[in-house]
């Protein structure tokens, strides 16, 4: 049996560490991709309105197109972080609407917008901890017999899978060229926007 991938904050963060503000920004882009129609769905149950239905995928659409051209207002993005931030829905309220991952889906997002910001790596592993720990309940509260054993819940799956795919991100990440940064960033986001379809 192939040893399972673990999701360590440690490892994470040294690997996070070392890449350029960019590559750090991509990846926290990407987890929060894969989580973004939780919120959606979330949105349209409550008939939020077009704007705040769409607050989440305009943040990371900002975020993809000030990656790219590398030029962006500053106080315009954080205008639209603390708008965000402010809007991430209660755990109460998306459980209220069968949507219990709105809320990580809202602050994966947030905590990209954080990433462009700052170019503070913890950002990033807060964004790649919040895929892995709604994937983590999600096991949890629909796979019988797994509640109490750790070992099953890692193993599932969805879990692993995820796990590779941003293990895999990384490693792209690490070994890019810059001259090649354009094309990966553009792979990575069509990866993660395909991912997010079947995430769950």
């Amino acid at each position: 049996m192939p040893n399972l991938i673990v999701f360590s904050d440690t490892k994470l963060k040294n690997r996070l560490d070392r890449l350029s503000c960019s590559r750090i920004v991509v990846f926290s882009a990407c987890c929060a991709e894969k989580l973004l129609p939780a919120y959606a769905r979330f949105a349209a149950k409550a008939s939020l309105s077009s704007s705040q239905a769409l607050l989440y995928r305009n943040a990371l659409d900002s975020v993809w197109n000030c990656v790219s051209s590398k030029n962006w207002n500053h106080a315009t993005l954080v205008g639209l972080e603390q708008e965000c931030l402010h809007a991430i829905p209660s755990p109460e309220i998306a459980r209220e609407y069968q949507e219990p991952y709105a809320e990580d889906a809202g602050a994966a997002a947030t905590f990209a917008l954080r990433a462009l910001l700052t170019c503070d790596s913890m950002n990033a592993l807060w964004a790649a901890r919040r895929v892995y720990e709604a994937l983590d309940n999600f096991v949890i509260c629909t796979v019988a017999g797994v509640e109490s054993d750790e070992h099953l819940i890692l193993a599932h799956p969805l879990i692993q899978d995820e796990l590779n795919f941003q293990d895999e991100d990384l490693t792209l990440l690490e070994a890019v060229t810059q001259d090649g940064e354009t094309n990966l960033f553009t792979e990575l986001r069509k990866k993660s926007v395909a991912r997010s379809k079947s995430i769950f």
